[in-house]
């Protein structure tokens, strides 16, 4: 609500959730002198009764509090006349800034600062105020901007448009942004984005968007580092206002996020059950043998880099037991050359290092024969003793070392032998439960393409290209791809649901990508609880990101995409680690935001990493969040994208673009709120928490008494704990729900029987779990973030770590480290047939 005239005392209304009030200025009021009392009336709102605004001009009130008027709270050590802005006698000089921290000067409470002619209609029709120290609320909002960081994308959005209109090209261009991705080796008829080439960029604009990529670069230092440190400058004119907002932000964030996965997790749990049901899979089989459903052609994707073939095999089964595997779906298996030569660089250096050993055990030997012989006495060999018996155990440890290297390097010589081998045997065994099995081999020697999922994606899909480039443009529209992970379970009924979906989006097809719920369950009856309770996050976080039918979703993990919307692209990049959020980016940017993530509610499974035992599991679950929070750097290539595409558009037939620009570009703000709220904010918020928690501290020491601060924080303290103390029993209802979607899927965990003997215990377990270890789990993800952030400043490419996936050999089962209830597992039966 806001005052009339200026309009400067609005502020009151702002927070009643502090426990304060509701008021208004009267109709025809205008408040005295220059008209900046407003923090003041927000301030009061941090305590005091709510009240609403009368409906005529105030009545004459007497303010000294003989009648009820407003005045100092009972026992205020610090009480004073109340004496409102304009009165005889009043202090209307709006406070200096800093002078808060200075003790020698006089800072107003909000019952000085506060103008008089408010009335209220509670039973004295008088306002209450809370008698704490002023505060600017305007200075309050314009913070909760710069802390979240809305400013920031503000002036990166002007920023990018003063760019995209410097960038200009030597020559005249006849609107061609194939030469854009042709530097990837992919050259297709269907690939025109709407970019400005980088390549054809007269010099000046190509110094101008080298700084500016550099600048992109910067953004999420800038975000995780920058903004709290501004936080901490800001801290000295503005300590209250900056201590209410880092407050309020992170607890309100955790609240959010909380009741978010609460609501949208519960409807997708629901609308998961109904889609795993019998019936509903003999409808699917049903819809398969229509015309539509016949007409659609797949291609499985299914790059793998020192992977195993029994992973590899698992997740090919489960796309063999589809209904259509036989008549409509392809594979390709995506090999790395550099698998290989690493089997034999390794077999290369065992050998090197067991013929060294052999040589330092031939001269050990040498010694003691040599010492041997230069004893002709009794007396001689006695002294010689000592020697020889060192030397003979250097010797028996050379025998020892060779004996360790030969056994290690006869398993190295089996896995390059499964390494050669591997390709050919996955292609024996399922050439004939598919309809067409392809292998690609990616070498090692590419400029640009370190090794990863990202490289080895773009690498085959180039090649299938390669392979249908004699197919007809029709049977081309009509096929649909699904990139997957080495170790992705499909449901049975996913590629017929995928292609009726895929059918009846017509024409909008060219535009979709497709999305399955991923669990990382697999081996969930094996996870330590610090990763089942990332497990949990996770896997709630993707599925209420799917049910909300107004969320901003990127593709995850394993997803399917119209072949012609890949090819509009230009395929995948390879040089971005994060090869999932980045495609879903560079669709949304490429088609000018018209690409859309549509769900299919029947779950993916995979592995979460495991290592030997419960701390190595911890470990390489760490390595694998440090290599996710890369993605990290697609806020980077969004920024560095807008100013080529804006570019673009003003020059290309004549500006007519330019309108679906800016509708793209308005669109995209809420994904970058998405990215933010993936990367930043879970970046700052332990780092919010320790500055509120330093200023809390700071103030408390250097504020005067007269300041009021203690009850300020007794009354900023209210809202932070009930967002917080919400949020948490949200936590616990995420975890129930969580138990429900494990029910839903037991029967493809690995061991095959529930987790815990009964639901009730599982759910106090995971209750315990995550008030025990969600906090670890959180810092963790922070540091991850920023470690990211610092990697993306200095770093272009990153190196592409494999998550350790278990061992699927027949084995002594692994225990469940020890989890109250759990029910001991029987050893798992390798699959017939396993192959090499």
């Amino acid at each position: 609500p806001a005052a009339s005239g200026d309009g400067h005392s609005q502020a009151a209304a702002w927070f009643p959730a502090f426990g304060g009030n509701q008021t208004q200025s009267a109709p025809g009021f205008r408040p005295a002198g220059d008209g900046h009392s407003q923090a003041a009336a927000g301030t009061a709102a941090f305590g005091g009764n709510p009240s609403q605004p009368a409906v005529k001009p105030a009545p004459s009130l007497d303010t000294t509090g003989s009648s009820g008027a407003p005045s100092a709270l009972p026992g205020d050590p610090f009480a004073r006349p109340v004496r409102h802005r304009g009165e005889p006698g009043a202090n209307d000089t709006r406070p200096v800034r800093s002078e808060i921290w200075n003790k020698s000067e006089d800072w107003p409470k909000n019952v000085d600062w506060h103008p008089a002619g408010v009335i209220s209609n509670m039973p004295n029709g008088t306002v209450s105020w809370a008698n704490v120290a002023f505060m600017n609320l305007d200075v309050l909002l314009l913070f909760t901007g710069v802390a979240y960081p809305a400013i920031s994308v503000l002036v990166l959005g002007m920023l990018t448009a003063l760019v995209g209109m410097s960038l200009t090209t030597d020559r005249p261009w006849d609107g061609d942004g194939r030469a854009q991705v042709a530097r990837s080796g992919f050259v297709d008829a269907q690939c025109n984005p709407p970019v400005l080439p980088k390549d054809q960029l007269c010099k000046r604009s190509q110094v101008i968007y080298k700084a500016w990529t550099i600048l992109c670069r910067m953004i999420p230092a800038w975000m995780v580092f920058g903004l709290p440190m501004m936080m901490l400058g800001l801290a000295r004119p503005y300590p209250q206002e900056v201590f209410a907002t880092l407050t309020l932000l992170t607890s309100a964030f955790l609240f959010a996020n909380a009741v978010y996965m609460a609501i949208f997790a519960s409807t997708a749990t629901w609308r998961m059950w109904i889609s795993s049901r019998p019936e509903n899979c003999e409808r699917l089989r049903q819809l398969a043998k229509t015309k539509d459903g016949q007409s659609v052609r797949h291609w499985v994707i299914l790059p793998q880099y020192n992977e195993s073939v029994e992973v590899v095999s698992m997740a090919l089964d489960s796309v063999a037991q589809s209904s259509i595997a036989k008549e409509q779906i392809g594979v390709v298996l995506g090999m790395e050359v550099r698998a290989v030569e690493e089997a034999e660089k390794e077999v290369k250096e065992l050998n090197d290092r067991i013929q060294t050993a052999h040589a330092e055990a031939a001269e050990h030997q040498k010694k003691i024969q040599a010492q041997r012989a230069s004893a002709t006495t009794t007396s001689e060999v006695k002294q010689l003793e000592d020697g020889i018996h060192r030397a003979c155990a250097k010797y028996a440890e050379q025998q020892k070392k060779i004996q360790a290297l030969q056994q290690t390097l006869q398993e190295a010589e089996r896995k390059l032998a499964a390494t050669r081998g591997k390709a050919e045997s996955l292609r024996q065994r399922f050439q004939d439960r598919f309809r067409e099995v392809i292998v690609t081999h990616h070498p090692s020697d590419l400029e640009n393409d370190p090794p990863g999922k990202a490289s080895n994606l773009s690498w085959a899909f180039k090649r299938l290209m390669d392979h249908i480039q004699e197919a007809p443009e029709e049977e081309k529209r009509r096929v649909v791809l699904t990139v997957a992970d080495a170790d992705s379970e499909f449901d049975k009924g996913y590629f017929e649901l995928l292609g009726h979906e895929f059918a009846q989006a017509g024409e909008q097809r060219e535009l979709r990508i497709w999305q399955s719920p991923v669990f990382h369950l697999k081996n969930y009856n094996r996870q330590p609880s610090p990763v089942s309770v990332g497990t949990m996050f996770t896997c709630m976080n993707e599925l209420s990101a799917l049910s909300d039918p107004n969320a901003v979703r990127f593709p995850y993990s394993t997803y399917s995409l119209s072949l012609a919307l890949a090819r509009k692209v230009g395929g995948w990049d390879q040089d971005w680690i994060a090869e999932d959020y980045h495609m879903g980016i560079k669709c949304f940017l490429l088609t000018l935001g018209q690409t859309t993530v549509e769900p299919i509610l029947l779950p993916t499974m995979n592995y979460t990493p495991e290592g030997d035992g419960w701390s190595r599991t911890i470990v390489e679950r760490w390595k694998q969040a440090k290599r996710h929070a890369l993605g990290f750097s697609d806020m980077a290539y969004y920024f560095m994208m807008l100013p080529l595409i804006f570019s673009y558009a003003v020059t290309h037939e004549h500006g007519k673009r330019l309108q679906a620009f800016w509708s793209m570009a308005t669109y995209g703000v809420t994904l970058l709120v998405r990215l933010i709220n993936v990367h930043v904010i879970i970046g700052i918020l332990s780092t919010y928490s320790l500055c509120g928690a330093l200023l809390k501290f700071l103030m408390q020491t250097f504020l005067s008494p007269d300041r009021a601060i203690d009850f300020l924080f007794a009354r900023t303290d209210f809202l932070p704990k009930l967002l917080m103390g919400s949020g948490f029993l949200g936590s616990l209802l995420v975890s129930v729900l969580f138990v429900f979607v494990h029910e839903l899927v037991r029967d493809r965990i690995d061991g095959g029987k529930p987790y815990f003997r009964n639901v009730a215990v599982h759910v106090l377990w995971n209750i315990a779990a995550i008030s025990l270890w969600g906090p670890f789990y959180f810092l963790g993800l922070g540091y991850c973030i920023l470690e990211a952030a610092v990697r993306v400043l200095f770093f272009t490419s990153f190196e592409y770590e494999v998550a350790p996936k278990p061992n699927m050999t027949p084995s002594a089962p692994k225990a469940a480290e020890g989890r109250p209830g759990a029910v001991p597992m029987e050893p798992e039966r390798a699959p017939e047939n396993m192959g090499a």
